[in-house]
């Protein structure tokens, strides 16, 4: 049974538990007194012959017996009255009774952190996109600002296993520190794929822990926050959505460049192209350490996302018109089985795909019978964001023999769903990737299986 020591003071306690740890001796009358009792009935038990330990039993007896919401915390208040002056008695008892409290009842901190531990091995199974997760997490305040440091610091030497230790470790800490924050973890789980249904049973099991409503968490006290804190706060607290809705980091990190990024920074977010995830993480680093110097530069930062978002638009427009253009080519392809292959593989290597462009012509293809080749290499707008739904079309289609990817912007966490799929794929011939990912695939516990169908350009 879990209860907080709150409500285990609003508890009745036992007659042998008072007549051992609540001996007030020849003050029992007085201490029945400020427990409510009639006068009388303890002016009957006076005039009992017997020694006062005997009177002192009648009358806890009588009080238990009468009245229905008798608690420890009435006997603690009681002793401490003035009229009955027994401070020390009532700092034993209460001692006592927080040593019955752990010896009986779980914490809510303990339980929390208990819930969480049994979950970690699932979590760390089920977590793709580690750096992900602890960008929504920081966002939460759910981790430290270094923690996330560390987890988005590139470094070819630390594998995924490696960063989602640190990430689950972090989420420990955190809620040995504070267990109400186990809530808002699962909250971020929730909204991951992978996590959503271990976050749920993490969720229902923390809302079955009482919560004390006299527990609060008392945050440092600070001196006078500067600007750059503020505006370093406001930054934080927009980190998750920022985290998803950056799609081009690359031309967002060329837009801040000079005046909020250095040269070293854009060359970081240059050099991790290949995947948007990364080369994400990198910039919003450096747009970090750039507020942090000077609270101006959230301002500027904000400012390039409003232009961004225009040329984004801009260039919707132009997915939208190649989106409509498959389609047609899809809806003539479903009518008939021979087609000129040639053109749709034209079609879809103009450099103008996106994922929305993908996912649509993924769907439209699932159960397509005639279609052999699709080339959507030489297309930078392509991410992992898709990948799912090619996955999907590798494990479906039973005709596809030749998908081109190299030259996209699908990262690791995108490639391993791919490898996935193609364990139960027995038609696809080969399968073009970026020559960075050839360690990956190689670590695949699938890699035998399907090596003969991976090239690497």
């Amino acid at each position: 049974m879990e209860i907080s020591f709150d409500a285990f003071l609003s508890s009745t306690p036992s007659i042998k538990e008072l007549t051992e740890h609540v001996n007030v001796g020849a003050k029992w009358n007085t201490l029945g007194t400020m427990l409510g009792l009639d006068r009388r009935r303890l002016q009957d038990i006076k005039e009992q012959a017997g020694p006062c330990i005997d009177k002192m039993i009648e009358m806890f007896n009588l009080w238990l017996a009468t009245t229905p919401t008798a608690s420890r915390r009435q006997v603690l208040e009681a002793l401490r009255k003035s009229v009955v002056e027994e401070n020390a008695l009532a700092d034993e008892y209460e001692k006592h009774l927080r040593e019955l409290h752990q010896e009986t009842y779980v914490p809510p901190s303990t339980e929390a952190v208990s819930i969480l531990q049994r979950n970690i091995q699932s979590l760390n199974e089920a977590l793709v996109s580690p750096v992900q997760v602890s960008q929504l997490l920081y966002c939460k305040r759910c981790i430290s600002e270094a923690t996330l440091n560390e987890m988005e610091r590139i470094d070819q030497r630390r594998s995924l296993d490696d960063k989602k230790t640190t990430l689950l470790t972090a989420m420990q800490e955190t809620v040995s520190s504070d267990y109400r924050k186990l809530k808002d973890i699962a909250t971020v789980l929730s909204d991951v794929e992978e996590t959503r249904d271990i976050a749920n049973k993490i969720m229902a099991k923390y809302e079955k822990i009482p919560q004390e409503e006299d527990d609060v968490v008392v945050q440092p006290q600070v001196g006078v926050v500067s600007n750059e804190d503020r505006a370093s706060d406001i930054l934080r607290n927009s980190y998750s959505a920022l985290s998803q809705s950056i799609t081009e980091p690359v031309r967002v990190a060329r837009l801040l460049h000079g005046e909020v990024i250095s040269d070293e920074a854009l060359s970081c977010v240059m050099s991790t192209r290949g995947s948007v995830s990364v080369s994400r993480a990198v910039l919003l680093k450096a747009v970090r350490d750039a507020v942090h110097s000077n609270y101006k530069h959230l301002e500027l930062f904000v400012t390039v996302l409003q232009k961004d978002l225009k040329e984004s638009q801009r260039i919707n427009v132009q997915k939208e018109e190649v989106i409509d253009e498959l389609k047609e080519k899809i809806s003539s392809l479903k009518k008939k089985k021979t087609v000129n292959k040639e053109s749709i593989i034209k079609a879809l290597t103009t450099g103008s795909m996106s994922d929305d462009g993908v996912i649509a012509l993924a769907e439209s293809l699932l159960y397509n019978e005639a279609l052999e080749n699709l080339h959507l290499n030489d297309n930078p707008g392509i991410t992992s964001d898709s990948a799912r739904s090619l996955a999907k079309l590798l494990l479906i289609n039973k005709t596809l023999k030749y998908l081109r990817l190299h030259h996209t912007s699908i990262d690791t966490d995108g490639v391993m769903m791919l490898m996935e799929s193609l364990v139960t794929n027995h038609t696809l011939v080969k399968l073009w990737l970026d020559k960075q990912h050839e360690k990956t695939c190689f670590a695949s516990p699938h890699y035998k299986d399907i090596e003969s169908i991976l090239y690497f350009l």
